[in-house]
C-alpha cells in the first residue's frame, strides 16, 4: 500500500494534475523588414553558446524588445493568420514551451548555400 501511494506521488510531482496551460500570447515582428518582400516573414534562428535559439522582436510595452526562444521548448506552425505570434504555455513542474504561428509558405524547407 505505502508503495503504491509513492508511486502516485511520484507522478503527481512529475505530470500534476492540470498538464500544459495556456498562459498568453505575443506578436512578434521579422528581423530584418527591409529585406524581405512584402507577404513574408523572417524568423531568426541560430545557437549561443552551442545551444539553438528562434530570435525575433515581439511587442514590448509600447514598443519592441529582441528576444530568443530555445529550439528546445518551441514549435514553428504555418497558418493562415497574417500576423505572427507566440502562444506562451506554463506547465507548474515542466516550465514553459512556445507555439511560434507564421503566415502560410514561411518557412523555407529546401535552400542552397
Amino acid at each position: 500500500m505505502r508503495k503504491i501511494a509513492i508511486v502516485i506521488i511520484i507522478v503527481f510531482l512529475l505530470f500534476g494534475c492540470g498538464g500544459w496551460k495556456h498562459d498568453f500570447n505575443f506578436r512578434i515582428h521579422s528581423i530584418e523588414r527591409e529585406l524581405v518582400t512584402s507577404g513574408s516573414f523572417f524568423l531568426g534562428s541560430g545557437s549561443v553558446n552551442g545551444k539553438m535559439y528562434f530570435f525575433m522582436w515581439r511587442d514590448w510595452n509600447g514598443g519592441l524588445k529582441f528576444v530568443r526562444l530555445s529550439h528546445d521548448i518551441s514549435t514553428v506552425y504555418e497558418d493562415e493568420n497574417n500576423h505572427p505570434y507566440v502562444e506562451v504555455y506554463k506547465h507548474w513542474n515542466l516550465g514553459q514551451k512556445y507555439k511560434i504561428h507564421v503566415p502560410q509558405n514561411t518557412i523555407l524547407k529546401e535552400f542552397r548555400l
